[in-house]
């Protein structure tokens, strides 16, 4: 297996490496806030994610290290 040699600038959220995420808001819509609060582990809060949220739970948008995209919040 060939490794990339990247393991100094991308892999884990550090400061000075590179990064590629998404901020998701649960409480984005009432219906994911009810559904999130009700959850008791972390596998049923990203099945409840992935149920129920669409674009309006996206925060932020994070691309090598640099924001992208952040929603309003009006």
């Amino acid at each position: 297996m060939q490794r990339l040699s990247l393991d100094s600038h991308i892999g884990q959220l550090a400061p000075s490496l590179e990064a590629d995420f998404v901020v998701i808001d649960p409480q984005a819509t009432s219906l994911l806030a009810r559904r999130i609060n009700r959850c008791a582990t972390l596998g049923e809060r990203l099945f409840a994610l992935m149920m129920l949220a669409d674009d309006r739970a996206i925060y932020e948008t994070w691309s090598g290290g640099q924001c992208q995209h952040r929603r309003d919040t009006i």
